[in-house]
């Protein structure tokens, strides 16, 4: 463990950047503002420091670096190969293993999702979105693979091209680890608190679809999409596909993909009603992203969690 900091704690208590990363921080602002935040604890990106530091990756590294940049970008792939299998190679740290044992254990049975959360803010927005791993497990061991898979998501090829274009190459990255309860969803999406293709803050977006939203990421289904105007939350048009595929957990806690009946899939994911509500939800968050948000959330059971704020990005 290095220095004082523990490699795991509540999600609350996870908002320092440096040691938690970007969707750490988010998340730990929602919860200590009161909104509803799955169950989650984080994983610090000083575990991370010490995986790698183990497993050798600074010279692996420094031979990445090392290349020219007029060489084919296929030179790059087997460099970033071993970076990643030496990561999933090197054992875990044993205090690591018992603190995250400890964490999962305490939050109850159940499927939960392991969140990539690295230490960088600009790598959170623009092409850089999602290249980052998430992925949902059903028990504490596949808790342990997920979290090398979190960290070997960094070393990925498009992930690393997309640094390069960035300029972002050189930037000292880590990456941290959410374990957050799996909401077990029957709608889920995004919300934009200005139109994200021109910014426009009277144009509130409500993106949607059946199940984990998941979906939509993957490209299975096109989402629902709602705007609304921002005084009064009018609907103001809707835009409603035909959705034949959802995401849902079994009841062994793994993520499965099921057929959605016909009728039900050509009907609105979510309702006028359910609409307002995540609207009005994610303009209460604009105060924590110092503006214009988007916000990613899931319906379960009537109530809606949020998942994920960030300041909008517009136009990408």
């Amino acid at each position: 463990m290095a220095g004082k900091t523990p490699y795991v704690v509540p999600i609350t208590e996870a908002g320092d950047v440096g040691l938690y990363g970007t969707k750490a921080q988010s998340l730990s602002r929602l919860a200590t503002a009161g909104f509803p935040v799955p169950e989650a604890f984080c994983i610090s990106a000083d575990a991370y420091r010490e995986h790698t530091d183990r497993a050798g990756v600074a010279a692996l590294m420094a031979i990445l670096r090392g290349v020219p940049e007029s060489a084919p970008a296929v030179t790059l792939t087997p460099i970033l190969q071993r970076i990643r299998s030496s990561v999933i190679h090197t054992p875990l740290d044993p205090a690591l293993v018992a603190a995250v044992q400890e964490a999962f254990e305490a939050m109850g049975p159940g499927a939960v999702s392991v969140r990539s959360s690295v230490t960088t803010p600009d790598m959170v927005t623009g092409p850089l979105v999602g290249r980052h791993g998430t992925y949902f497990v059903p028990g504490f061991h596949e808790v342990l693979h997920a979290i090398t898979h979190c960290w070997t998501s960094l070393w990925g090829d498009l992930a690393w091209r997309d640094r390069e274009a960035a300029g972002l190459a050189d930037a000292d990255v880590s990456v941290a680890c959410v374990v957050q309860r799996l909401v077990p969803a029957t709608s889920s999406g995004v919300v934009f608190t200005a139109d994200p293709a021109t910014g426009d803050p009277d144009r509130i977006i409500v993106e949607s679809c059946y199940g984990l939203g998941e979906a939509i990421v993957a490209g299975k289904v096109k989402p629902d999409r709602f705007t609304l105007s921002r005084e009064g939350l009018v609907l103001t048009h809707s835009d409603v596909h035909p959705k034949p595929v959802h995401l849902l957990v079994d009841d062994s806690g793994r993520v499965v993909q099921r057929i959605v009946p016909p009728d039900h899939a050509a009907a609105a994911s979510v309702t006028p009603y359910e609409v307002r509500e995540i609207a009005a939800l994610a303009l209460n968050v604009e105060p924590l992203t110092d503006g214009p948000a988007c916000v990613e959330w899931a319906r379960a059971a009537g109530v809606t969690w949020l998942l994920q704020a960030r300041p909008l990005v517009v136009g990408r």
